[in-house]
């Protein structure tokens, strides 16, 4: 056996630990610890230490997991529905779980009509059938979306912000990066980037290759 998650905690200074812990028969996720004169109730787990999915998971520990809908590090009983199917992602998966999203086609020419998005779902998230999703292209643009698929593959199909909302090309470019969050209950649960390009300005940019 090895340690594979190890956190220290003061309890009480240049006093021993007692090696005999006791859980708390009320709360599971609290520990007692004893000194030679005092006795400290402590939380087994910091899971809000940890920012983002990647450090949730691979930290390993045990009590720590991803809460996806409130895109936070919890304890299981933390997070809403945690009973129910890919709510709460345990770290004994491994980081693989995490949520992400694919934009199946991440560049997109400006001058295509009736532009759109369509994202593959990956990881652990819960059938989005029935919630109120959107995506969020930040500066409160959102657009509307809906999913597509079954439950083991899930989809969503977005409107792409509206042409007078695109942001500005750089200069010196005939591209602009944009990131899409897909907005789930009011909260941004994942993110990508996706291309918007202007071949007329290729040509203006870079004249031998146009």
């Amino acid at each position: 056996m090895k340690v594979i998650s190890r956190r220290s905690i003061s309890v009480a200074y240049g006093e021993p630990v007692h090696p005999i812990m006791q859980f708390d028969p009320s709360d599971s996720t609290y520990l007692y610890l004893m000194t030679s004169y005092q006795m400290t109730r402590v939380k087994v787990a910091a899971c809000n230490q940890y920012l983002t999915c990647a450090e949730c998971l691979a930290a390993a520990d045990a009590y720590c997991g991803w809460c996806t809908m409130e895109t936070r590090c919890s304890l299981q009983h933390e997070c809403t529905n945690f009973t129910g199917a890919n709510f709460w992602a345990s770290a004994s998966g491994g980081v693989q779980q995490c949520p992400s999203m694919a934009i199946l086609e991440p560049e997109i020419n400006i001058d295509k009509e009736n532009p759109a998005l369509i994202i593959q779902i990956n990881g652990t998230i819960p059938n989005l059938n029935g919630t109120n999703i959107s995506c969020d292209y930040g500066n409160n643009i959102h657009t509307v979306a809906r999913v597509v698929g079954d439950y083991a593959n899930q989809f969503i199909y977005c409107s792409l912000l509206p042409r007078e909302k695109y942001p500005a090309f750089p200069d010196d470019q005939d591209h602009v990066v944009v990131e899409a969050a897909l907005r789930v209950n009011s909260k941004n649960i994942i993110r990508a980037n996706f291309t918007i390009y202007d071949c007329k300005r290729t040509g203006n940019i870079y004249p031998k290759r146009a």
